[in-house]
């Protein structure tokens, strides 16, 4: 059998599953139904680049992705009765029991900031203990990795060593950021780094057949603009190395909050956007999102929880 047979084969396959599912979400959900309604979810062989300028929240916003993608695999488990894939997340710049801070605190929608100066109430620490049990039950369907200057090639293997071990199917592999990864063409200028490194990720998404969310920093000239209250709508071209990100990129997403001011514990939701502004398999546009900063928490206000 040849080539366009056997793609057209796999095509056939996913018109199965698409007309069984006649959804809006034709891949994996981010859990975000407004995001899900542009793209259709994270699908196999793509990149999704998420970049924002520094403290807009994109660690907060994929790390809420990852774990949404982590609950719908532990639901599927649970009904199917053994465990039908895993979440691969890497993040060099934050430990991972940091990043069970800032979950717990997502799933609690308790400040993080009460537990860590001990003053939650009792109400406040029983949902913060539930939000820790609920964690503990995603523990198979995820592995976290926190160390620096790790190579693309390092994370495929992982990926690849992971799967096999076990049998159990990758279904997302979530990166934070770019910047901190190594290139096996070795270290040149940024922006050769940064072009190696973006066609690695890309060619290890088509050569596993997996679904990559990776992070990017705008860039310094855009960064500076960011106490200016009316600051404008990042562009395409703010990508560190925007040439080849958005080249490699199957979808590009661009977060911001308007009128930020500060970043202090606040009860009140911060109006965010996130731009989809390129998408190779589906519409562009801008979808409103709401950030609590003391939850370090994104909501879909078009779709009630």
């Amino acid at each position: 059998m040849g080539d366009i047979a056997n793609a057209l084969d796999k095509l056939d396959a996913l018109e199965e599953q698409w007309d069984a599912n006649q959804s809006d979400v034709w891949g994996i959900s981010s859990g975000f139904p407004s995001i899900d309604h542009l793209t259709g979810g994270f699908h196999p062989g793509e990149v999704f680049v998420l970049g924002a300028r520094t403290s807009h929240g994109k660690t907060a916003l994929a790390t809420q992705m990852m774990f949404s993608v982590v609950h719908q695999i532990a639901l599927d488990s649970r009904e199917a009765g053994y465990q039908t894939g895993q979440v691969l997340g890497f993040s060099p710049e934050m430990a991972a029991h940091m990043l069970m801070l800032r979950q717990a605190s997502v799933i609690s929608k308790v400040p993080s900031s009460v537990i860590r100066t001990g003053q939650a109430t009792e109400v406040q620490r029983d949902a913060w203990d539930r939000a820790k049990r609920l964690l503990r039950l995603y523990d198979p369907y995820v592995v976290l990795k926190a160390q620096g200057d790790m190579s693309v090639q390092e994370i495929s293997t992982l990926v690849e060593t992971k799967s096999k071990a076990n049998g159990i199917e990758t279904k997302l592999v979530v990166i934070d950021y770019i910047q901190y990864l190594t290139s096996a063409a070795g270290r040149d200028n940024s922006y050769e780094q940064v072009s190696n490194v973006t066609k690695e990720v890309k060619d290890m998404a088509n050569h596993l057949e997996i679904p990559v969310l990776l992070l990017s920093q705008l860039n310094r000239k855009a960064a500076q603009s960011q106490d200016d209250e009316s600051e404008d709508v990042p562009e395409l071209h703010e990508l560190e190395g925007s040439g080849k990100i958005e080249a490699r990129a199957d979808t590009v997403g661009l977060l911001w909050r308007p009128n930020r001011v500060t970043d202090q514990p606040d009860s009140e939701a911060q109006k965010a956007l996130l731009r989809i502004g390129k998408n190779r398999n589906g519409p562009v546009g801008i979808v409103p999102l709401y950030y609590y900063p003391d939850l370090t928490r994104f909501r879909d206000p078009d779709h009630p929880e």
